[in-house]
């Protein structure tokens, strides 16, 4: 019960990626959370929004992380957060602080409902039963590991020998398209170019004279953090890295559960930022399909499984451009 949270709380990770803060809301109320994020709950929720966005802010943040210790890894702790001082500010001030926050809250809990909804209306379109329901043949039920039986027939050409590629859930995911779906292209055939960043080595200067450069973890924050500014003097291929309008990012580099596979769409938020060559982009073909569309499918589950089960990688997963042109996309009426 100790790790449950409620509203009116804020989040600052406190371990490794120090003093991250996030609010709760209602997709993670009531869940319980790891004791590397810091719960911090003002005595009066009107301040909500005062704490929130100087935590966020970049002269708050920078007193939340310089509080930082650690070896190996970086911590920060309690009474790091109990000494910060937080300015006192006009009660006008705070009603205004807090009403703004309480709008920022309501749009992006809107926003969160419907990509949700955008997901399971091109699962209900696609005739695609939940992956939850589907079900497989499992083996040894009285073992604590759960494992799952694939079948010889089911090898392909691909001459893969990597397990997860013949995970059931995934080839299930494909034949459910291939035989529901009204009919299915493939990445490659819907898309004007599926795109993997340049290597190269990196120039950072201060903000007023760089172009703002993510990596795979950005693309799944609404506000960027621990953002770098790569040179405009010092690289001439700029353009070739620099995001647009419409494309689709995927995290082709990273751990699985983690940002792995994770997607975003480039819709007044990135664009003109430049981008790792961890981050994949697909650029839709738009007399072909909406990039919308095909956004709401590779960020379902469906896109998700079909993403992972072609990542190769010892230690990091990895996937390429070549074996995301190879997922198949169900196009309903």
């Amino acid at each position: 019960e100790i790790y449950r949270v409620s509203e009116n709380t804020l989040l600052v990770s406190r371990s490794g990626s120090i003093g991250n803060t996030i609010y709760v809301d209602e997709r993670i109320k009531n869940f319980a959370l790891t004791e590397d994020a810091l719960r911090v709950k003002p005595f009066h929720a009107e301040d909500m929004g005062l704490l929130y966005f100087y935590f966020t802010s970049e002269f708050g943040n920078d007193l939340i992380t310089g509080k930082k210790s650690g070896a190996v890894i970086d911590h920060i702790y309690e009474d790091d957060l109990l000494n910060l001082k937080i300015p006192v500010l006009p009660n006008s001030v705070i009603v205004e602080l807090n009403f703004a926050y309480l709008k920022v809250k309501q749009s992006r809990e809107k926003a969160h409902e419907l990509i949700e909804e955008a997901r399971l209306l091109v699962i209900k379109y696609n005739n695609l039963p939940s992956i939850s329901e589907i079900e497989m043949k499992k083996i040894d039920l009285q073992n604590g590991i759960e494992t799952r039986e694939t079948n010889l027939s089911e090898f392909t050409t691909d001459f893969r020998l990597d397990a997860h590629f013949y995970n059931p859930i995934a080839r299930a995911t494909i034949m459910n398209i291939q035989e529901k779906a009204i009919r299915f292209l493939t990445l490659k055939e819907v898309t004007k170019d599926i795109v993997i960043g340049k290597r190269f080595k990196r120039n950072y200067v201060v903000s007023d004279h760089g172009t703002p450069f993510i990596g795979s973890k950005n693309i799944i924050q609404i506000r960027p953090n621990e953002l770098k500014y790569l040179s405009n003097s010092e690289i001439g291929f700029m353009k070739d890295l620099i995001l647009n309008k419409n494309m689709i990012l995927i995290a082709c580099s990273g751990s699985l559960g983690g940002t792995f596979g994770k997607t975003s769409f480039v819709y007044n938020n990135f664009e003109n930022y430049a981008a790792s060559q961890h981050i994949l982009r697909v650029i839709a073909d738009e007399d072909l399909i909406d990039p919308g569309y095909l956004y709401a499918f590779l960020s379902s589950e469906y896109g998700y499984e079909s993403i992972t089960r072609y990542r190769w990688g010892a230690l990091i997963d990895e996937i390429d451009d070549e074996d995301m042109s190879k997922i198949i996309i169900p196009l309903p009426e």
